[in-house]
């Protein structure tokens, strides 16, 4: 079992990385699916591996969690990248600015999908009649 790094601030951001990559090889777990297991974003899992950021006291809590039940369960039929442990909770802690902007991009990601006329309608131009027809 990789060591695990206390919440300490003595802990340097290298040690934490290691612990997070020690911990999703030993589970074989992708960085998309330990954030969907933590109920974090994928950007926040490759910042911490890459020693650009460093988790949250709450974040390492959780994943101290998520490592205990992984251990304790070593069926392999019902351990891997698909499992998700019944005793992670739903964070309500974000700030409500950030959640908008995730959902406001999230939204424009899919509007062209279904919006031929997506790129006139969101630029800052006045399009004529004409060039309004798709």
């Amino acid at each position: 079992m990789a060591p695990r790094p206390k919440s300490s601030p003595s802990r340097s951001p290298s040690e934490v990385s290691e612990y997070i990559r020690a911990l999703r090889k030993k589970y074989a777990l992708t960085q998309e699916s330990l954030a969907e297991v933590l109920g974090v974003s994928f950007a926040s899992i490759n910042r911490w591996e890459n020693d650009q950021t460093k988790p949250t006291a709450l974040a390492l809590e959780k994943l101290h969690k998520l490592e205990a039940s992984l251990g304790v369960n070593d069926d392999p039929s019902t351990s891997g990248p698909d499992a998700v442990p019944d005793n992670v909770q739903t964070d309500f802690t974000a700030r409500p600015e950030a959640v908008k902007a995730i959902i406001e991009a999230e939204r424009l990601a899919f509007a062209h999908t279904v919006n031929p006329a997506f790129a006139t309608e969101i630029s800052r131009i006045d399009p004529l009649p004409h060039q309004r027809i798709a």
